[in-house]
């Protein structure tokens, strides 16, 4: 494993132009180099290393915190020891130690933030669209928690003209439309009212149809 994807570093195979190794794999254990650089041989046993083998296969793993460098790359070489009985050849067991590795960049957390404070819902009700609108219009609301909800049409003298919703809805985001023209309503030119309310939530806005 090249820690630092710096080829001149560590333990160097075959020659100085292959990928040079800072950790190692063998015998069912990690391993440090220790060495000077090249071919200087020198390994020490280092911690962090899990194998567990399952029916014929193996599953290895190594913390990043183990691996990480300041540029946080690593190479990785896959080599099979197949010198003695059941003499198994790893597909990707590398002829070529220059071209022949994985290569991986190791993305790292930069900001943290609540997901909570993120996503946290509260009471609104948004400012409906067209607007002035002839003959309908959307309206959006959005509920912080599970509630009886009602939006309810006014007149300037405060008469109501429509119920929109009254029900018990889950906190989330809402669109409800209003057509003027529906429902045997049949309404002039004006500025109108649209009130919404959830328990001891109330909030008025207000509209305006042009025709």
């Amino acid at each position: 494993i090249d820690a630092d994807d710096n080829v001149n570093t560590g333990y160097i195979y075959q020659d100085s132009a292959s990928v040079g190794a800072e950790f190692m794999v063998e015998n069912d254990n990690l391993w440090k180099y220790t060495g000077t650089g090249g071919a200087n041989w020198g390994w020490a046993q280092a911690s962090g290393f899990d194998k567990a083998n399952n029916g014929n296969r193996s599953e290895m793993s190594i913390p990043l915190s183990v691996l990480k460098s300041a540029n946080n790359s690593i190479r990785i070489i896959f080599q099979d020891n197949s010198s003695v009985s059941p003499y198994n050849l790893m597909e990707i067991d590398p002829t070529d130690y220059k071209t022949q590795y994985y290569s991986y960049k190791i993305s790292t957390v930069t900001d943290v933030k609540d997901k909570n404070a993120i996503t946290k819902i509260t009471y609104k009700l948004s400012q409906n669209y067209p607007n002035p609108f002839n003959p309908s219009t959307i309206i959006n609301y959005q509920l912080s928690d599970r509630n009886n909800v009602s939006i309810k049409i006014y007149n300037l003298l405060g008469q109501e003209i429509e119920t929109l919703i009254n029900k018990v809805q889950p906190a989330g985001k809402y669109s409800v439309a209003f057509n003027s023209s529906a429902n045997g309503i049949h309404l002039s030119s004006g500025v109108y009212f649209y009130r919404l309310q959830a328990g001891n939530y109330i909030e008025t806005k207000k509209m305006i149809l042009l025709k």
